[in-house]
């Protein structure tokens, strides 16, 4: 289900669904206080730009470089020009499983960072662990504009393979096998994590390019 193709209703269905999660857990942090780490609804805008990471909340996951990635993408945008309303919506997504035993504990983590990190931005960033639906990863994917893969330390990522199946650039970390999933300037560019900063600002400046260039795109 996580290739399979979705029907415009079923894509729309499916993102109503991570938006139901959404709005479930910002009652849950309504409630306990944490009003700051309450997070925004994806649009259901069929046009709106997305780039996003789908993952479990593992530490080896990167998810502090995609947020930062997103975040120096919006700002290159606005340098350029682009309205507040065209930019990008950050997404971090994961499916809570059997096998996300740090899930809990990172979560957390993840909103303590956006939270800290980019008061600013938070309501272009979206962090979200979701109850398993392949069917709603699926549709994210289909209605993602860039996907990025921003491992510290993987084997062989599916996310990135089932991204480039879904035709969706990929902004990914040269960590483990992902290098092999990749064609460099055709599927999408690999960062060179051993340079300073991660290499993130290339991967920024990459992904700002494609999101105001429908040609290049």
């Amino acid at each position: 289900n996580l290739n399979r193709h979705l029907t415009e209703p079923e894509i729309k269905d499916n993102i109503e669904f991570i938006n139901t999660e959404i709005t479930a857990k910002n009652e849950e942090l309504a409630a306990a206080g944490h009003e700051a780490d309450i997070q925004p609804l994806l649009s259901l805008d069929p046009d709106k730009k997305r780039i996003t990471l789908i993952a479990r909340f593992d530490p080896a996951k990167g998810m502090d470089k995609a947020m930062e990635m997103g975040v120096l993408t919006r700002r290159k945008m606005r340098a350029l020009g682009v309205a507040e309303e065209e930019l990008p919506e950050i997404v971090i997504v994961g499916n809570g499983s059997g096998d996300d035993p740090d899930g809990k504990w990172m979560y957390p983590k993840v909103l303590r960072l956006r939270r800290e990190q980019y008061p600013e931005e938070m309501g272009g960033i979206t962090v979200m662990r979701l109850r398993h639906n392949y069917d709603a990863i699926n549709a994210l994917m289909s209605r993602s504009t860039i996907v990025m893969q921003t491992s510290d330390a993987e084997g062989l990522e599916t996310r990135v393979s089932d991204a480039i199946k879904h035709g969706k650039p990929v902004v990914v970390s040269n960590r483990g096998g992902i290098k092999t999933q990749v064609v460099e300037g055709k599927s999408g560019i690999v960062l060179d994590y051993d340079q300073p900063g991660y290499d993130l600002d290339r991967g920024a400046t990459f992904m700002a390019g494609l999101l105001t260039d429908r040609q290049a795109y």
